[in-house]
């Protein structure tokens, strides 16, 4: 994965992905969205063949580059939490 910025403001930041497509850019928005300071959370792709993602964050109150890092910080936590999860599952099947 490649990300550049493309533009940075101070509420505004638009970021050009390489290599993700709807999976995570879905997950990430839907996180953002549980942020009140997030007012837009959007992404569109280039070209569904090249996996290049235009990614587009808004906010209010918050700079975007926290908000940002907020989400990933949870999903991070959501997936430690179901991995442990699974491996609890798994374990006592054996």
């Amino acid at each position: 994965m490649e990300i550049e910025v493309v533009k940075k403001e101070k509420n505004d930041l638009t970021l050009r992905i390489e290599g993700e497509t709807h999976t995570l850019m879905n997950l990430l928005c839907s996180e953002l969205y549980a942020d009140d300071s997030v007012k837009v959370a959007s992404y569109t792709l280039e070209h569904p063949l090249t996996r290049v993602v235009l990614f587009h964050l808004k906010t209010a109150g918050k700079s975007p580059e926290k908000a940002l890092s907020s989400a990933t910080d949870r999903i991070v936590e959501k997936l430690e939490e179901l991995k442990k999860e699974f491996q609890t599952k798994l374990k006592r099947r054996e």
